[in-house]
C-alpha cells in the first residue's frame, strides 16, 4: 500500500476527518462506510487511513477496488479469492488478530460482493471493514460517515485576505496550480478565486482538473467557462482511470446508476435552485408516498444536498457542478426530442420487442455512450456490448445508434414494460 499511497499527490485539508476516522475504526470493529458527492475524495481518504493504520492490524491492511473490473462475474472472482486468501490467522499465543479490509467504491446493489463480505465478516469478527460508496449505505449496524466538500473560503466585502488562504479549498488549489502566492495578490484577484472555488463546491476533484486551467487562463475566464458547463473540467493525463478523466464522467457514472425514472425526475428538479418537500411534488407531479420514495433516493446517493431553513424545515438543493450536470442532460434530452420530431417520417413505433437488459443497453445508446463503456456501466464484457447493440439495432430495425435514441425518446414507456 505504501507504493500506492506514494503514487498519489499530498493530502490537504483532510486532517480532523483523517483523525476522526482512524481513531473510531482503531477502537471499534463495526463498519465504516465512507460516502459524499461525486468527487469529494472519498477514495483518497480511505487510503490515507487505512495506511495510517497497518500498525494496528497486524494481519495486515487489505484493499479491494470493486472499480477496477468491468465485468460483474470477473468482479465478484477477484472478490472471492481475496476473502478465500485471509482464513482466520492466530498469534503465536492462539488468539486472533487484528485485520483491516478496505472496499473501494462499494455498490450496494452488487449482491454478489455483498453476499462473500457477509459470509467473510461472519467467519472472522476480528476483521474490520472500511467500506467507500457514493450511497448512504449501512452494513451491519456499522456506522456511516458523509464527507464533505473541502471549506470554501467565506465571500463578500468582509472576507479577509488570512480567511481566504486558510481555507482548505483555497490550499488545494494553490498547492496544485503554483499560480499564486500570498504576496501581491490583489483583493479583486482573491474575489475571482473565490468564487471560482464556491463554483467548484470545494470538490477536490473538481479542484484537481481546474488547477491547471487556473494557470492557462486565469481565474476570472475559467470562472466564466465552468459557468457555461463542466466539459472544461478534465484532465489529459494518460496515468487517470477513466472513472476519474473528467468531471463530467465521474458524474455521468453516477446518474447512469439511478432508475430511469429517477433519472427523469432529477432532471425536473435541476431546473430550480431550491425547494421543499411540498414544492418537489409539485415538480415532479407524482404522488406524495412517489415522490418522497426518489426524494430520499436522490439523497442519499449523493445528488441532492439537505439543510434546513430558520423554522427547522428541510430544504434541497444541489452542488453547483452537479446542478450544472444536470442543466446539461435537461438540454441534450431537449436537442434529442427535437431530433427524434425531425426524423419522425424515418421511424415508425415498434412493438416492445427487448428484453430488459436490451432495454438497457438502448437507453445507453441513448445517451451517447460508447459500446466501451456500456460494458463498463452494466459489467459486461465488451463483445457482449457490441452484440447487443447489434441485436437492438435489428430488433428495432434501426441502421444506426441516433435511430436507437430517436426510438428511445418516442417510446420511454416501452422502457419499462
Amino acid at each position: 500500500m505504501k507504493k500506492l499511497i506514494d503514487a498519489l499527490p499530498p493530502m490537504i485539508g483532510r486532517e480532523r476527518e483523517l483523525d476522526e476516522l482512524s481513531h473510531g475504526i482503531a477502537s471499534g470493529k463495526d463498519p465504516t462506510v465512507i460516502t459524499g458527492p461525486v468527487g469529494c475524495g472519498k477514495s483518497r481518504l480511505a487510503l490515507a487511513v487505512a495506511y495510517g493504520l497497518e500498525e494496528v492490524f497486524p494481519r495486515g491492511v487489505h484493499l479491494f477496488d470493486c472499480a477496477s473490473a468491468t465485468d460483474s462475474e470477473e468482479r465478484l472472482r477477484a472478490f472471492a479469492e481475496l476473502a478465500d486468501r485471509h482464513p482466520v490467522p492466530l498469534s503465536a499465543d492462539g488468539a486472533p488478530r487484528r485485520g483491516l479490509l478496505l472496499i473501494d467504491n462499494y455498490d450496494s446493489a452488487d449482491q454478489g460482493i455483498t453476499r462473500v463480505m457477509t459470509g467473510l465478516l461472519a467467519r472472522d469478527p476480528n476483521l474490520s471493514l472500511l467500506v467507500t460508496s457514493r450511497e448512504a449505505v449501512s452494513l451491519y449496524q456499522g456506522r456511516i460517515y458523509e464527507l464533505q466538500p473541502l471549506p470554501l473560503p467565506p465571500k463578500g466585502p468582509g472576507a479577509t485576505a488570512e480567511e481566504f488562504f486558510a481555507a482548505p479549498s483555497t490550499r488545494l488549489l494553490a498547492q496544485r496550480s503554483g499560480s499564486f502566492r500570498v504576496s501581491g495578490m490583489t483583493a479583486e484577484y482573491r474575489t475571482a478565486v473565490t468564487e471560482l472555488l464556491h463554483d467548484l463546491d470545494g470538490l477536490p476533484l473538481a479542484i484537481e482538473f481546474a488547477a491547471p486551467l487556473l494557470r492557462i487562463l486565469g481565474a476570472e475566464p475559467l470562472h466564466r467557462r465552468i459557468r457555461n458547463g463542466i466539459g472544461i473540467l478534465s484532465s489529459g493525463s494518460g496515468s487517470v482511470s477513466l472513472r476519474h478523466s473528467s468531471m463530467r464522467e465521474a458524474l455521468e457514472g453516477h446518474y447512469r446508476a439511478l432508475p430511469v425514472e429517477a433519472r427523469r425526475i432529477l432532471v425536473q428538479l435541476g431546473g430550480h435552485e431550491e425547494f421543499t418537500f411540498d414544492g418537489a411534488r409539485e415538480i415532479i407531479g407524482e404522488s406524495s408516498e412517489r415522490a418522497d420514495h426518489f426524494l430520499r433516493m436522490l439523497i442519499e446517493r449523493n445528488f441532492l444536498r439537505a439543510s434546513h431553513d430558520s423554522q427547522n424545515r428541510p430544504r434541497f438543493t444541489f452542488l453547483n457542478t452537479m446542478r450544472t450536470f444536470v442543466r446539461e442532460k435537461a438540454a441534450e434530452r431537449s436537442v434529442r426530442g427535437g431530433v427524434a420530431l425531425r426524423r419522425d417520417s424515418m421511424m415508425r413505433d415498434h412493438p416492445s420487442i427487448l428484453t430488459p437488459r436490451q432495454r438497457q443497453v438502448a437507453e445507453l445508446v441513448a445517451d451517447g455512450l460508447t459500446n466501451r463503456e456500456i460494458s463498463k456501466h452494466l459489467g459486461i464484457a465488451e463483445w457482449t456490448a457490441i452484440n447487443h447493440v447489434r441485436e437492438v439495432m435489428r430488433r428495432l430495425q434501426c441502421s444506426s445508434r441516433i435511430q436507437i435514441a430517436n426510438w428511445v425518446n418516442r417510446n420511454p414507456e416501452k422502457l419499462n414494460g
